[in-house]
């Protein structure tokens, strides 16, 4: 079974053009190999990963495109460096 690879819906083009310079990888020079993608997600949506739902909610900061994951019902957060 292939693990679904979601990236933020609004990257979408970047990454399917793989424009370094949109992508911030240039202006902060960090280097990524290229990656593909199967799905978008935004903020607002809702993912059901395992028998958990998870809320997807907006972090801009440092990226304007960041997201974090919240449980509910597990009152578990997952951020990258947003708090």
């Amino acid at each position: 079974m292939a693990v679904p690879h979601l990236i933020p819906a609004c990257e979408a083009d970047a990454v399917r053009d793989w424009d370094e310079a949109r992508l911030t990888f240039r202006a902060t020079a960090q280097r990524c190999e290229r990656f593909g993608f199967t799905g978008t997600i935004a903020p607002g949506a809702t993912l059901q990963l395992g028998a958990l739902d998870w809320q997807v909610l907006g972090a801009p900061g440092h990226d304007p495109h960041s997201l974090m994951l919240y449980c509910a019902e597990e009152r578990l957060l997952i951020s990258a460096d947003a708090l």
